[in-house]
């Protein structure tokens, strides 16, 4: 049995005949062969090392968060992910200022706010929410008194 193998070229093609069972290969095809397998294993080699490196992660994670997010969130997983990826580094700004992230280099950045804005080029997710409370110490209600409600708030405590 036996196939024919049309390769393009430049000009015409060139029938190639290669037997099935056996690989004993006329001219063309022995020159074909003997030409192309350094760049298939070549190709494979490239494969075979790219491959390797997704397997394991490895570089620079850059992370803006604020404060508050960075020291009750981010520290306390940061030492058993470090453990787990022990090839990444994890720089970490801890900020309330917003970052500009492609200006700054930063890959990731945490904001606490009420809406998330889509920038061109990134994507933003929403990772949860957050209550906010607001406190005061009786000592400060006594000495200031105690608003009626939330409108009472922004002039409370000045006089």
């Amino acid at each position: 049995m036996y196939r024919w193998y049309p390769l393009p070229t430049r000009d015409c093609f060139t029938a190639l005949l290669d037997r099935w069972r056996s690989p004993r290969r006329g001219g063309a095809g022995r020159r074909f062969y003997e030409q192309s397998s350094a760049a298939v294993e070549a190709a494979q080699a490239a494969y075979d090392g790219a491959a390797e490196l997704q397997k394991e992660l490895a570089g620079t994670v850059r992370v803006s968060a604020p404060l508050v997010l960075a020291e009750s969130y981010i520290a306390p997983i940061l030492p058993g992910y470090m453990a787990s990826y022990p090839k990444v580094a994890v720089y970490i700004e801890a900020t309330d200022r917003t970052v500009n992230l492609i200006e700054e280099r930063f890959d990731i950045a945490l904001r606490a706010t009420r809406q998330i804005e889509e920038a061109a080029g990134l994507v933003a997710r929403s990772l949860g929410t957050a209550r906010r409370i607001l406190i005061a110490s009786p000592s400060f209600l006594d000495r200031h008194g105690r608003p009626s409600g939330p409108d009472e708030l922004p002039d409370f405590g000045e006089h």
